[in-house]
């Protein structure tokens, strides 16, 4: 078949590419794939900035909120002496 020749595949239809699987013969074992696992150690050093990271972190987040809940109450201050009057 020519390259780049258009063909009509659906779906549901497979595509083998390349010279197929000869058939195995009878009475030989299947090969056997053994999972591999890799642990490594962390090193103290990259635990202590991991850890400084999120530390400074949530003081950003914590320090933005109490900011935004500052404005908060000094509109809610400001609103409720225009509303009572005094």
């Amino acid at each position: 078949m020519p390259l780049r020749t258009e063909i009509g595949l659906g779906p549901g239809d497979n595509v083998l590419d390349g010279d197929p699987v000869p058939p195995t013969k009878r009475g030989t074992a299947a090969p056997t794939f053994r999972s591999m696992s890799l642990v490594t150690k962390r090193s103290p050093i990259s635990a202590t900035a991991e850890h400084l990271f999120l530390l400074f972190t949530i003081q950003a987040v914590l320090s933005h909120l109490l900011s935004l809940a500052g404005s908060f109450f000094q509109r809610y201050q400001k609103l409720r002496a225009s509303l009572c009057g005094t």
